[in-house]
């Protein structure tokens, strides 16, 4: 979750400046950044059905992979219909994650530990969250490009959706 709280800051507060860095008009830059939430609002609520019918385990890695094949796309996206369909591939990607998210801790750790295992996830979470954009940022000072970052964006989104696969429950103590 963290892996991908620093992927999706970075990709966020870096959108526009990249896509219009490498041509794309402004104009479409914004409507690929208004994309995303219009897609991942309903999304969202889908993914929340389909959470209770297919494991979330699975469906989280779905939402990392889909992430890192739209950064992929993202990559190469130097039009308007591609910074689109980026757009819309990064809302279905995000509506996914950010409402399984917030099942699996539930399912993985019950429903009476989740206050104490947010409490113990949520520093790094948010020290990822901030170091996202910041070293998206260092990257593209010392670059020239934002071309590094993305495509270690998609690495560990990857990443994050094996991890995800091989992450095992936890065995509950009674106590």
């Amino acid at each position: 979750v963290s892996l991908q709280s620093f992927v999706t800051t970075s990709i966020h507060f870096h959108w526009f400046s990249y896509l219009t860095d490498i041509g794309v008009s402004s104009g479409a830059s914004v409507v690929s950044l208004s994309l995303s939430p219009l897609i991942s609002m309903p999304v969202s609520v889908l993914a929340g059905f389909i959470a209770e019918r297919v494991p979330v385990q699975k469906l989280m890695a779905l939402s990392y992979y889909l992430m890192a094949g739209s950064i992929a796309l993202f990559l190469f996206a130097d039009n308007a219909m591609l910074a689109y369909a980026f757009g819309i591939c990064f809302g279905i990607a995000t509506g996914i994650l950010f409402t399984v998210m917030n099942v699996i801790w539930a399912d993985y750790f019950g429903r009476d530990s989740i206050g104490a295992i947010r409490g113990m996830v949520s520093p790094a979470h948010m020290l990822s969250n901030s170091l996202g954009p910041l070293t998206a940022a260092a990257s593209f000072d010392i670059t020239g490009s934002y071309k590094l970052i993305f495509i270690v964006s998609a690495i560990l989104s990857a990443i994050g959706g094996t991890l995800t696969i091989l992450a095992r429950t936890p065995n509950h103590q009674p106590g």
